[in-house]
This record gives C-alpha cells, sequence and structure tokens, in this order.
C-alpha cells in the first residue's frame, strides 16, 4: 500500500504534539518498515525545516529530515504535477500539490492531521488514527 504523508504528520513527531503524536509515529514506523509505502512531497523538507526552527536546533532539523528522506520517497514536482494542482479545487495551494503528488505516484491513502483541507482530493483521505484503526490489527 502506498501511503502520502502530509507534512504535519512529520511536524507531530518531531515537536511531539498532542493528541497527534504516537499515532503519527506509529505510521513513520509502518513506513520504516516497509509494511507501507511511504511517500512525501518535496515541499514537506522545506515546510519541516522552516516551522520547525523556532522550537528545534538545526542539528535536530538536519537529522530528521534526512531520516525521511531515508525512508520515503520524495515524490517529483514537475509542471504536469502544478497543473494538476492548479485544477484542483482546494483553497491551499500547498494541499492541492500534495494531493497532485499522491495522485500522480498512484499512493491509496494521503494521511494527514487537518483532512478538512482535502475535501476535494483525487485521493482518499484518512487521519492517522483513522488509517490506524482500519488498517491495523490491536
Amino acid at each position: 500500500m502506498k501511503i502520502l504523508l502530509g507534512t504535519n504528520i512529520f511536524l507531530d513527531i518531531l515537536l511531539q504534539r498532542s493528541p497527534f503524536f504516537q499515532d503519527s509515529q506509529r505510521i513513520f514506523k509502518m513506513a520504516e518498515n516497509r509494511l507501507a509505502l511511504g511517500y512525501i512531497a518535496p515541499i514537506t523538507i522545506n515546510n519541516i525545516a522552516y516551522i520547525a526552527r523556532k522550537s528545534r536546533q538545526p542539528d535536530q532539523i538536519r537529522k530528521y529530515i534526512v531520516t525521511i528522506a531515508e525512508i520515503f520517497t520524495i515524490c517529483q514536482m514537475n509542471a504536469a504535477v502544478v497543473t494538476k494542482a492548479a485544477a484542483l479545487d482546494f483553497t491551499d495551494i500547498e494541499d492541492s500539490l500534495q494531493a497532485a503528488m499522491a495522485e500522480s505516484n498512484d499512493c491509496d491513502f494521503i494521511i494527514t492531521s487537518n483532512i478538512s483541507d482535502y475535501q476535494n482530493s483525487p485521493v482518499p483521505v484518512l487521519t492517522a488514527a483513522a488509517f490506524l484503526e482500519q488498517f491495523t490489527s490491536p
């Protein structure tokens, strides 16, 4: 199964944001252990570095993004993806880019803490908790 993780999933882990931290970390581990094939948008790396710089040390951020790059496939963002994203009925261009990349990479789901931003997604969207409930056994 292919899953594209939204930026907020990685921020939930790095910043240990409650109540999302544990579920987000479990999905990260699923990708790390190849129980699911994990994908990310390239803009996710930029966003993690930018947002986390206020509360984490640069070395910690660098280590984290390198770990992400080793585990997750970084989608390509080209003209076709940008055109596809622009045609989607999204308010936020970042979210539409992630949805277009998920579709272009044949992802089965987008996992995010913010599903309301993806109401018009061409790829099904789940929270980390909903994904785990549906696809893992207790």
